[in-house]
């Protein structure tokens, strides 16, 4: 972490610029002397608190000084053993949330295993293996469709784990050694279990309607995977042939093949195996001889004009081999290959965004447990009264198809997107970049907030996109159910900071919705038949 970047992390905990002046080191700090308003705020706070977690002493500097933060305060310098007490994982405490921050000298992130629990309650199976990843998530179900997920983030200096306690009981508890932060349902439903690890270099969390034993008992079998094949994507493509498109992806284990389309007819294949055999090395003859970072390469040179140039080369951590195929200049192809790296999965790569198969797919059990008889019958009494008018459109059905997905169906969307564009318009304007996690407590999904850099006008300049910032959105928050499956997300324009919502159906929505348009649209064409023979 630069000094730049910690002063900012410590500008936000420490004490009121306006009252105090600095010294050479913390302790001849002069007292905050806070306003009764403030301290009233604090009394709130407390009463909204009242539970059984108190800071740790580690925290103890960290929590204090975050009143100043939440009374608007700066600190304008601080001394190099003050730095050092902030190394590690902290918890901020808000209204509401508790944020989990990794503070300190980032560690590597294994590129090949992961952390796992190698013991689940009996009847739980694995539905979603853990790739690696700076956010990793394993997940369990069993017989009754309840759903165990442990999920960690590793830390990072533009990443933190926020976690909602409003509505739940909270207790200490630990793991192993570890303090940990119990959140029980008072309810029947899931809790939640979250701690952090310094020598793991990351904040993990459970959810899942287990007792607080056995989510301990969990989190206290997690151990490393084994070594697992590693996983390849490119960060760079030619910018002046304009912009590309996912045409078509293929992932194996141990292989991956993607191919891009570009608006100029042509694609780039990229792709890499631990089979080297698999590589499309063209003809018996070898290939010319070049070089990618240091390791020696072989470049195929299109035969034809227009044709596909090939570049293969080893990569440099592993015993797979990579290639990229695509009709460049040798040089456009070694930078390509160049800017090859390991592919880390964020929460966002992890996000599945539904579809739904309409006409004979069979019925989700969601969907046919909302189409009962009686919503049918309404349905089919609208649909005629509606031919009677002779007007299709009915906003009596609209009305009555909205109600019957809400009670059946939809999730949770209105309560999840308040909680998270609030939490979003926060972090926008406390300026806080990177990737923050937010893990909500009922319902229980989980929200990925995005907060950009600051926008390089001279970059956009040199290729000629600054109009593009007229459709920018700087922040971005996508909120996923229980499975990870995308239901809304909340995004911050950049020119106006003008907030938009946008509602993503889920694949039982939108099987809903066509199969009641085709019961409505059977009856009014029934309804017309019978007024046009009368």
């Amino acid at each position: 972490m630069t000094d730049q970047a910690l002063d900012s992390m410590l500008r936000r905990v420490l004490l009121d610029a306006d009252c105090q002046q600095y010294g050479e080191a913390i302790d001849e700090l002069p007292e905050c002397d806070f306003s009764p308003a403030f301290e009233k705020k604090m009394q709130k706070l407390i009463r909204r608190a009242d539970h059984p977690i108190r800071y740790r002493v580690a925290q103890v500097a960290a929590c204090l000084l975050l009143v100043a933060l939440l009374s608007g305060c700066t600190v304008l310098a601080v001394s190099p053993e003050a730095r050092a007490a902030f190394v590690g994982w902290i918890r901020e405490t808000y209204e509401s949330w508790f944020v989990y921050r990794y503070t300190g000298e980032e560690q590597p992130i294994p590129e090949d295993a992961v952390y796992a629990p190698t013991w689940v309650p009996e009847g739980y199976e694995e539905i979603v293996t853990p790739q690696v990843g700076t956010y990793v998530r394993s997940q369990y179900e069993n017989d009754n469709s309840e759903l165990l997920t442990v999920s960690y983030l590793k830390g990072t200096e533009k990443s933190s784990l926020n976690v909602e306690w409003e509505g739940a009981i909270v207790q200490e508890s630990s793991v192993g050694n570890l303090p940990a932060d119990l959140y029980l349902n008072p309810n029947d439903g899931p809790s939640i279990l979250v701690w952090t690890d310094y020598e793991r270099d990351a904040a993990f969390w459970i959810t899942a309607p287990l007792s607080g034993g056995e989510l301990v008992k969990v989190a206290e079998s997690i151990q490393q995977s084994e070594s697992m094949p590693r996983r390849y994507s490119v960060t760079w493509l030619p910018l002046e042939y304009g912009g590309y498109y996912l045409e078509s992806e293929n992932e194996e284990a141990g292989s991956g093949e993607v191919v891009y389309g570009n608006d100029q007819g042509f694609s780039i294949t990229f792709g890499y195996s631990n089979d080297d055999a698999q590589a499309p090395r063209p003809g018996t003859s070898g290939g010319k001889a070049v070089s990618v970072t240091g390791r020696a390469a072989e470049l195929y040179p299109s035969g034809t004009k227009g044709g596909d140039s090939i570049l293969v080369w080893p990569a440099a951590e592993s015993r797979s081999t990579l290639w990229v195929c695509a009709p460049l200049p040798e040089e456009e192809l070694i930078q390509i290959a160049e800017n090859v790296i390991v592919q880390l999965n964020r929460f966002s790569d992890l996000i599945e965004i539904q579809t739904a198969d309409e006409g004979e797919a069979p019925l989700l059990e969601a969907v046919e447990q909302a189409l009962t008889e009686t919503y049918v019958a309404q349905v089919e009494d609208c649909a005629k009264r509606a031919a009677e008018t002779g007007n299709y459109a009915s906003e009596e059905y609209d009305q009555l198809q909205n109600d019957q997905m809400a009670r059946y169906i939809s999730p949770e969307r209105e309560e999840a997107l308040a909680r998270v564009s609030a939490l979003t318009d926060a972090l926008r304007k406390e300026g806080r970049s990177g990737e923050n996690i937010v893990s909500l407590f009922g319902p229980f999904y989980t929200a990925t907030i995005c907060v950009s850099d600051d926008v390089d006008y001279a970059l956009l300049a040199e290729y000629g996109m600054l109009d593009t910032l007229e459709y920018y959105f700087d922040t971005t928050a996508n909120i996923v159910d229980e499975r990870g499956v995308l239901i809304a997300s909340y995004q911050i324009h950049y020119l106006s900071g003008r907030g938009e919502t946008i509602t993503v159906p889920t694949a039982e929505e939108m099987q809903f919705m066509y199969e009641s348009r085709q019961i409505y649209l059977k009856a009014y064409r029934a309804a017309q038949a019978e007024t046009t023979q009368e």
